[in-house]
């Protein structure tokens, strides 16, 4: 009996080494509300693999799945079973269903020779917007309604659209683009823009060469970002254009997002000054929007680096 038992062990053990996918904790899988998805390296078996991780905030347990090659711009999709991502070598954009780590194509850029950009959606999941344009080429902005499939450009790519980025709400896309007076590609700076769907106007923020990355406040009417300035994070109300710095870190990462209550945001930190890639080593914290109660987040595992944080939840 204590050989078959023995032998079960090894089989288990195995079956989960080969696909690279880790649960640890079974109820986490069920119900993820209050968790974190992130990527980054960690070690096994003496090795280093990349990776991408949910961290649960009430569980304290994380589930991983390896990936051959690094991560980049991941997210989850509205009904939350679901990670959407892109990954290095790679044109296409991959999904990977969160309760048995099935990953198929999401966007195949090998029939028609194009490349997109990681989808965001709507908070309702009506709307999706993403990059689609020639390979190496800076692509058009375009918008689907997933409720009909209707699919639209809405921002030429002569404008070069990048780190798009679509509101909570579905109403307003944060860009870096150029612009001039006619909506025009110009000659001048790069700059970063929110372009509202119902009025089809753009406004300025600020010059794009300053933010590193921004995210969505849960009502739509706030951008987090990380400034080149300071190397601190920012809020900007869009509405009234106050900005205030939130954090007094001694380096940053490259990425930030509010919680779902805009209570808090979650962003990554460089714990030593250096040059900033997709495998420099990073740590995940949250922090209060208004400056206090920072706290360092330890995801299950022996990770060696995490970053790019997404705070999000699910629907009961």
């Amino acid at each position: 009996m204590k050989k078959i038992i023995i032998i079960l062990i090894i089989v288990v053990v195995f079956v989960i080494a080969v696909r690279g996918f880790y649960l640890f904790k079974a109820e986490s899988i069920r119900h993820l509300d209050g968790s974190v998805l992130f990527s980054g390296s960690l070690t096994k078996w003496g090795k280093t693999v990349t990776a991408i991780g949910i961290y649960n905030f009430t569980s304290k347990k994380s589930i991983i799945f390896e990936e051959e090659n690094v991560v980049f711009d991941a997210q989850i999709t509205p009904d939350g079973e679901n990670v959407v991502y892109g990954k290095n070598g790679s044109n296409n954009i991959y999904i990977k269903n969160i309760k048995n780590g099935k990953t198929d194509v999401f966007l195949d850029s090998s029939s028609d020779d194009v490349s997109y950009s990681v989808p965001f959606w709507s908070k309702d999941g009506t709307k999706m917007i993403f990059l689609k344009g020639k390979l190496n080429e800076t692509g058009s902005l375009y918008l689907k309604d997933t409720t009909t499939n209707n699919i639209q450009k809405v921002i030429d790519g002569e404008i070069k659209p990048q780190s798009v980025s679509l509101s909570p709400n579905g109403q307003k896309i944060a860009f870096k683009g150029y612009l001039d007076g006619n909506n025009k590609k110009e000659k001048g700076e790069h700059t970063l823009y929110i372009y509202d769907l119902e009025t089809g106007k753009y406004t300025a923020l600020m010059d794009a060469r300053l933010v590193v990355s921004y995210g969505w406040s849960p009502n739509s009417d706030k951008l987090c970002y990380i400034s080149q300035r300071d190397n601190q994070i920012h809020i900007l109300d869009i509405n009234n254009m106050r900005d205030r710095a939130v954090t007094r870190t001694k380096n940053m990462g490259w990425t930030c997002n509010f919680s779902p209550d805009g209570a808090k945001i979650i962003f990554d930190v460089v714990p030593s000054f250096g040059p900033l890639s997709a495998t420099t080593p990073r740590e995940i914290y949250i922090i209060n929007t208004d400056g206090s109660g920072l706290e360092r987040i330890y995801p299950e595992g022996n990770w060696n680096s995490v970053h790019s944080p997404l705070w999000f939840t699910t629907a009961d």
